[in-house]
C-alpha cells in the first residue's frame, strides 16, 4: 500500500512541468572550481565511464563520498546512495566543454585541491554560476558592468572562502578574482575587495578579523585590490592578447577602467608605465589612445612625449570630462570622448 502511495506521488511529481533552465557550457577546470566552491575540496579519479570528481555530499555530510561523472552528468553518494542529474544537483543545466580534466598523481594518490593551482586565493566560482543576490553581482551591477561580459571575455571569477595574506592585511574571501594573462600564458591575479576599505568603522574591520595596527597604533586597512606575489607588473600589459587584435588602443590605469573601454583596452596596473610597457606600445599598435585618470594629467603627458618616436604609432592623449577615471563613465560616453579625440588631431 505505501508503495503505491509513492509511486503515485512520483507520477504526479513527473507531471508538473518545470522550466527549462538556460544550458551552460563549462570548461572542465570552471566544473571543478564550481563543485569546490559549493561542496568543499575536489579530488579526481579515474571511472570506468570516465573520470569522478569527489567530494563532500551535501545530502549525508561525508566527505569524498559524492561522486560526480561530468561526461554523464549526474552524481551518486557512495554513503548515502543519493543519486541524480547534475542540474539537479547545481541548480543550473551544465554541460562540459570539450577537454580533460587535469590529474596530479602524488605517488598512488591524487592531490585533493587540484583547482585551481594558479588562482591562488582559493575557492572560486565562475560569474555565470552565481545567483543574482550574490554580492559579487551585485557589486558589479551597481557600477554599471556586466556580469556575463566579465565571464566570458575576461574570466572573472568570485572567491567565496579565500586565504588569508596576514602581511598586507589582506582576506581574499568574498573578492573578486581577476586573472592576468599575456601572449595566452597565466601570469598571476588581482584580488578586489566588494567595499572601500576606507569606508569601514574600525570596529567592523576588527570583527572581520583585520586587526593589524601601524607604529602610530591606527588600525592597518586592507588595500582594495591585492597582486598575486610574484606578479611582475612592470613587464605585462593587462588584457594585451585581446588589445593587439586591433590597430587601436586605449591605455588605461587599472582594471576596470581597462574594462570600461572593452577588448581594445589595456591596463597597466598604475600610474607608472615602464620601459618595457612602453616598447610593447610603440610595437604592437598603430595608434594609441592614453585614457590615464584626470588626476594624472602630468604623467600623461610625459608618457605621450616618451612615445612619440619616428616611424612610432600616433599618440592620441584624452583627458576625461565629468568622471573621475574611465571605470566611473558609461562605455558609450567614454568612447564618444574618445572618437571625439580620433577625430581632432
Amino acid at each position: 500500500m505505501r508503495t503505491m502511495f509513492y509511486d503515485k506521488l512520483k507520477q504526479m511529481a513527473s507531471a508538473i512541468k518545470k522550466p527549462k533552465l538556460a544550458k551552460t557550457v563549462m570548461s572542465p577546470e570552471d566544473m571543478v572550481a564550481t563543485l569546490q566552491s559549493r561542496f568543499g575540496n575536489v579530488r579526481v579519479t579515474k571511472g570506468s565511464n570516465g573520470p569522478e570528481l569527489l567530494t563532500k555530499c551535501p545530502f549525508c555530510g561525508k566527505p569524498e563520498k559524492l561522486s560526480v561523472n561530468p561526461v554523464k552528468r549526474v552524481y551518486h553518494c557512495w554513503h548515502c546512495d543519493s543519486s541524480g542529474t547534475l542540474t539537479g544537483l547545481l541548480g543550473i543545466n551544465v554541460s562540459l566543454a570539450a577537454g580533460s580534466i587535469p590529474e596530479t598523481p602524488i605517488g598512488n594518490k591524487v592531490q585533493k585541491t587540484i583547482y585551481p593551482p594558479s588562482f591562488d586565493p582559493s575557492q572560486m566560482m565562475p560569474l555565470a554560476c552565481l545567483p543574482d543576490d550574490n554580492p559579487a553581482i551585485v557589486y558589479l551591477r551597481s557600477r554599471g558592468f556586466d556580469p556575463v561580459e566579465l565571464d566570458r571575455d575576461f574570466a572573472f571569477r568570485y572567491c567565496a572562502k579565500g586565504r588569508v595574506f596576514p602581511h598586507v592585511p589582506f582576506d581574499a574571501s568574498n573578492t573578486l578574482v581577476i586573472p592576468i594573462y599575456s601572449e595566452n600564458k597565466f601570469l598571476g591575479w588581482q584580488a578586489r575587495l566588494l567595499y572601500n576599505p576606507k569606508s569601514v568603522s574600525d570596529d567592523v574591520l576588527q570583527a572581520m578579523g583585520y586587526t593589524a595596527r601601524k607604529e602610530n597604533g591606527e588600525l592597518r586597512r586592507p588595500p582594495k585590490y591585492l597582486t598575486s606575489p610574484g606578479l611582475n607588473k612592470k613587464e605585462m600589459l593587462y588584457n594585451v592578447d585581446w588589445a593587439k587584435q586591433y590597430d587601436t588602443v586605449v591605455v588605461t590605469e587599472g582594471v576596470f577602467d581597462c574594462i570600461r573601454v572593452g577588448r581594445q583596452g589595456v591596463a597597466t596596473l598604475g600610474k607608472l608605465v615602464s620601459d618595457y610597457q612602453k616598447k610593447m606600445l610603440i610595437s604592437l599598435w598603430k595608434t594609441v589612445v592614453l585614457l590615464l585618470d584626470p588626476d594624472a594629467a602630468d604623467t600623461q603627458k610625459k608618457l605621450a612625449e616618451e612615445l612619440t618616436v619616428p616611424g612610432g604609432p600616433r599618440i592620441v592623449p584624452v583627458t576625461l570630462q565629468g568622471y573621475k577615471d574611465a571605470g566611473d563613465c558609461p562605455r558609450e560616453e567614454l568612447w564618444r570622448q574618445i572618437n571625439c579625440a580620433l577625430d581632432n588631431p
